[in-house]
């Protein structure tokens, strides 16, 4: 599918008289790499633009904390804008994420180059400016409803963090120095000076 996302202001929701094939989402997704597209569970489409420098400086400075700690703990990959196939027919995009290295061995060269038909077991979501924070919120409830373990909504300006976890209410953290990982991500500590200064 050749068709281009230009000239028009976003976030925009495109909907199809027949949805988008994995296949076709992922060639769509190319094709419109200066936009963040994701898919809800009916086939719509959700286009917004790629983060802004401030909201970039922030993800990478998580990612890469995550980075670390992932290769010395040594039991899972962390990705970064990973596009990952959720069991509600949904596709939704993972700015910052972490899997347990026993659900990826099994996947083959090619399902590696797709999008992986599972939820990771960690995320990260950072808030840019171009964010609707309920859409945002809805979104972190998804990941949780889908098999994420755990996921944090970073909201830099606002100087908090708030963690989903399955089966308890949201906690929300206001202007933590740390935010220590616990669960499948028990050991990971994200020290927030950097953020919050960024």
């Amino acid at each position: 599918m050749n068709l281009q996302i230009t000239d028009v202001p976003l976030p925009v929701r495109m909907t199809f008289d027949k949805p988008l094939t994995d296949e076709e989402l992922l060639r769509f997704s190319e094709g419109n790499e200066v936009v963040w597209i994701e898919r809800e569970a009916d086939g719509t489409l959700y286009a917004k633009p790629i983060a802004d420098s401030l909201t970039g400086s922030r993800m990478a400075d998580v990612n890469c904390d995550l980075s670390v700690w992932a290769e010395q703990d040594g039991r899972g990959d962390c990705c970064g804008r990973t596009g990952f196939l959720l069991p509600d027919g949904s596709m939704r995009g993972a700015p910052i994420s972490w899997v347990l290295n026993s659900r990826t061995a099994t996947m083959t060269r090619e399902e590696r180059e797709g999008y992986p038909r599972f939820a990771p077991d960690f995320i990260v979501e950072v808030r840019s400016s171009f964010d609707d924070p309920d859409y945002l919120r809805r979104k972190m409830h998804q990941w949780i409803a889908n098999g994420v373990q755990v996921a944090w909504l970073i909201e830099g300006n606002e100087r908090r963090v708030t963690i989903y976890r399955a089966g308890r209410d949201a906690e929300v953290l206001e202007g933590p120095d740390v935010v220590h990982g616990d669960g499948v991500i028990a050991g990971f500590e994200l020290v927030m000076e950097r953020i919050w200064t960024n």
